[in-house]
């Protein structure tokens, strides 16, 4: 079984389950974070739903961490596009996942730079992505220069918990990383403000972030 079958059979269990596709997504990341975190089935309420329990199980007999961190590839990104996301919606929220390809030339060409300018001004390498998506940026980047900081931007909700997942899957535990729910278009930073505060909430509060992972309808904010 490829790493991409994997990833497949793991989702299939929650379609099998009867759950549509969006939520089947979200609870194959709430099953892979806790897995990769090694959070305790008791811990967390998904599984006081039996139904969900016992398509979660099915899914950890087909995935693999091992496999899964050492590909290092957005295979989630992947299945979110093909098979949960919509051409309209693609279209209304401008979700396009880039090719890798890109992505790898184009961190080459920026790394170098950060590089430069992290000598000069005698700083960390900062590395910013203000529209992460799934975080293949980041990845990357991590991959090319494990030293950078990384700061990861989305406004769709559904990218910020995917990315989180794969940084978790991916990344060493001493990266420095942040994965903010935010709109980099119109960020509000001040944090005296609502739309400041809901914008900063996830910056550095990851495990927050995941422990509500629950179906959102359209429009709300956590």
């Amino acid at each position: 079984m490829t790493v991409k079958d994997m990833y497949d059979e793991a989702f299939n269990a929650f379609l099998s389950a009867g759950y549509a596709p969006k939520e089947a997504y979200t609870r194959l990341l709430v099953t892979i974070f806790d897995k990769v975190m090694y959070v305790p089935a008791e811990a967390d309420g998904y599984y006081d739903d039996p139904v969900y329990r016992a398509a979660a199980a099915e899914a950890v007999k087909a995935f693999d961490i091992k496999a899964a961190g050492k590909d290092k590839y957005d295979y989630l990104g992947d299945l979110y596009a093909e098979r949960v996301l919509t051409a309209e919606e693609a279209r209304k929220k401008g979700i396009f996942l880039t090719p890798p390809a890109a992505v790898s030339f184009m961190c080459r060409s920026v790394i170098p730079k950060a590089r430069e300018m992290s000598e000069r001004e005698n700083r960390p390498i900062r590395i910013l992505d203000p529209a992460c998506g799934t975080g293949r940026f980041l990845i990357e980047a991590n991959k090319q220069c494990p030293e950078a900081e990384l700061l990861g931007v989305d406004s769709d909700i559904t990218m910020v918990r995917t990315a989180i997942v794969n940084m978790y899957l991916f990344l060493d535990v001493n990266t420095k990383v942040r994965i903010l729910h935010a709109d980099s278009l119109k960020h509000e930073t001040d944090l005296i403000t609502e739309n400041g505060r809901r914008n900063w909430r996830f910056a550095n509060y990851w495990e927050e972030c995941i422990q509500k992972m629950l179906p959102m309808e359209e429009g709300s904010t956590l």
